[in-house]
């Protein structure tokens, strides 16, 4: 379906159909409102895309159902409002999809739904409040969501088993920093904040899928003041996560600064990108440097 040449100010451009087999034009429109559509976008990479019920006053609707590799699957959320997909990811037979309101921006909190790619399967709501989350085999997945600590202001990041649908905290026995005491828990001028990122494994390994947990605690008094109440400090973790579960821990990115990406090869390859600005000229260029880690895996646990 394409846009015709605008006839009218101020009225939408009329639309044409053209059947992809043939390439011929089509005599009449689909009604999209029945029918539904992907609405098409330059800057959308996503493999799964949203099958919307068209508007013809604002130009999309309400989303009913999504399309993995030109399959289309319907469903019907029951949802109030408007709503879009933040990021949909589909994996060995399952999808995962996080949903945003209109008007909410893709990088807030919302809610996150999980389906079998199945004809006829309804997705189940699974969590709120998650920011990021990780397929996994089996339909397992690595959650992270928002609104842990004192402050509200902290992630946590979770498995999720699909099987009997529990979740279990990954930093789970996993020694931390000590909670502030009541002089700084409150305090305005000291931050107190976890972050979690979390990088999906590539390629094939001995240990099938897996997902790298970075997680990053900073805390310390902000005030710009020679003679600080409280230390600054900054607490870092790496997790390895398989998809039934097994979790490794690893040294990798424990100190030092950040790289700008990360990337994680299934076999336990960590692949670190950093970006130098050199001067050319009158200007600068970005140069992009590579370097590598391998974290040896224990043997896979039976």
């Amino acid at each position: 379906m394409f846009e015709k040449p605008q006839e009218k100010d101020f009225v939408r451009r009329p639309l044409q159909e053209i059947d992809l087999r043939t390439g011929k034009l089509t005599s009449e429109t689909s009604d999209l409102r029945k029918k539904g559509a992907v609405p098409f976008d330059w800057t959308d990479t996503q493999t799964v895309k949203p099958l919307h019920l068209w508007r013809q006053e604002t130009g999309s609707g309400d989303i009913a159902g999504v399309v993995v590799n030109g399959y289309a699957y319907r469903f019907n959320l029951g949802l109030d409002g408007v709503h879009y997909l933040s990021s949909a990811k589909a994996s060995d037979g399952f999808l995962g999809f996080r949903l945003r309101r209109e008007g909410a921006l893709g990088i807030e909190p919302s809610a996150f739904w999980q389906m079998e790619l199945k004809q006829g399967s309804k997705p189940q709501l699974m969590a709120t409040g998650v920011t990021d989350f990780a397929m996994l085999d089996g339909g397992n997945c690595v959650l992270a969501t928002a609104g842990h600590g004192p402050r509200g202001v902290s992630a946590e990041g979770f498995f999720l088993i699909h099987g009997d649908k529990t979740m279990w905290n990954i930093l789970e026995g996993v020694d931390r920093l000590p909670e502030l005491g009541k002089e700084f828990a409150d305090a305005p001028y000291v931050e107190d904040k976890m972050s979690l990122r979390l990088v999906e494994g590539f390629g094939s390994g001995n240990h099938g899928k897996l997902v790298f947990c970075l997680f990053t605690h900073f805390r310390g008094d902000m005030r710009s003041l020679q003679d600080k109440a409280l230390e600054r400090k900054t607490w870092r973790r790496a997790i390895i996560l398989g998809s039934a579960g097994h979790r490794y821990a690893t040294d990798a990115l424990r100190e030092g600064t950040l790289p700008d990406q990360i990337w994680f090869h299934n076999s336990g390859r960590l692949i670190k990108v950093s970006y130098q600005w050199k001067p050319r000229g009158s200007s600068s260029e970005r140069e992009v440097q590579l370097s590598e880690t391998t974290v040896r895996l224990p043997a896979k646990p039976e």
